[in-house]
């Protein structure tokens, strides 16, 4: 399995992002949040995508 860097850099920026603003702007601090969520949603649901595709390409 390869590292998606780009995925990576994306966290680190929200991460970062989200550091940086909270207590701050609650608005920029919504959107680190919502872009951390989706990210990680995203990621999830591709590898369970290719979790199934795996286990189809065994049967």
């Amino acid at each position: 399995m390869t590292i998606n860097w780009w995925l990576v850099a994306r966290i680190v920026c929200y991460v970062f992002l989200l550091i940086v603003s909270i207590g701050e702007n609650p608005f920029i601090t919504a959107i680190a949040v919502l872009g951390l969520v989706l990210d990680i949603a995203g990621y999830l649901w591709e590898r369970h995508q290719r979790n199934q595709h795996d286990q189809s390409q065994q049967q």
